[in-house]
């Protein structure tokens, strides 16, 4: 007998039906790559800068902002057309999509406006994997970290020592 997945939850159904106003608008927008580049510009309070926005430079790829360009052009039709994403997932994708570009546009703001930080030494990287947001607490801080990752900050922070949650 083959396993079948138990029924989602009220809430989830809820999402899918359409139910939730404000996910169904936002999951329904298409996966358009100019489209999500100008929202995530805008969330960061930002006016359209080009490709400058997102360039972070020669960190192993082309450079330029250009290195982001082919693979979102995979990704965005891929999740349109081939992912046969529920409401929620489609919203849930979005979301991520976003949260990477605005990600990328703080990171090429850091580099540009402290490009020293590209010298500074990583000894001892730490690396938070598992779903998204798994083991990060409202305030930025991680779970579990002891004093010896005080050196772990946000990028953009106010220099917190995210360790402690201070």
């Amino acid at each position: 007998m083959a396993w079948r997945p138990p029924p989602r939850p009220d809430w989830v159904r809820a999402v899918n039906d359409g139910l939730i106003v404000a996910i169904a608008e936002e999951a329904r927008r298409p996966f358009d790559r100019d489209a999500l580049f100008a929202e995530a510009r805008g969330r960061q309070g930002i006016g359209d800068g080009g490709l400058s926005d997102v360039d972070v430079g020669k960190l192993g790829g082309v450079g330029g902002g250009e290195d982001l360009i082919e693979p979102l052009d995979v990704l965005l039709p891929a999740l349109e057309d081939e992912a046969e994403l529920s409401l929620l997932g489609r919203w849930m994708m979005r979301r991520m999509v976003l949260r990477l570009l605005e990600v990328r546009i703080q990171l090429a703001d850091l580099l540009r406006t402290d490009p020293a930080v590209r010298d500074e030494p990583i000894e001892r990287p730490v690396f938070v994997t598992g779903a998204l947001l798994v083991g990060i607490a409202d305030d930025g801080s991680v779970h579990g970290l002891g004093d010896d990752y005080s050196a772990l900050r946000k990028a953009g922070s106010d220099d917190r020592d995210l360790s402690n949650g201070t």
